[in-house]
């Protein structure tokens, strides 16, 4: 498959939505029917297809870490915790979330881990973020 057509069928459809969680504004029955595609299309690709989507642009991170935790392939919970190890991570949410899902109570340990990394990482920083 080429590469526009894969963005177009395992991507453009999700990541609007999945930015900032935006789906959380939209109906229930937008997000039921979202997830269930999420999931039927994360279950058509391989592991090393969603892990390589994980750790591609912004947008296939996003849409590869919700088919992770949504289709429950715990055997990739590796490499969510491994993305988390960027540091500084801008953007994270999506990486937290389904870990969570996969696994709530190590989620727990590593959520806490990452906190404490991303605080020490900003101040260590010359600029601190002033908060108003």
């Amino acid at each position: 498959m080429t590469r526009p057509k894969f963005l177009s069928r395992y991507i453009r459809p999700f990541y609007m939505d999945l930015m900032k969680m935006n789906f959380v504004e939209k109906s229930e029955d937008h997000t039921n029917v979202m997830a269930l595609q999420l999931k039927e299309l994360g279950n058509e690709l391989s592991d090393a297809q969603l892990s390589d989507i994980l750790n591609d642009t912004w947008r296939l991170s996003k849409v590869g870490a919700w088919m992770i935790g949504i289709g429950n392939r715990t055997n990739l919970k590796n490499d969510l915790e491994k993305y988390l190890l960027i540091t500084p991570s801008d953007y994270s949410e999506h990486i937290l979330i389904n870990l969570y899902f996969l696994d709530k109570q190590r989620a727990g340990l590593t959520i806490l881990e990452f906190i404490e990394r991303q605080t020490k990482y900003f101040n260590s920083k010359e600029e601190h973020i002033e908060l108003v």
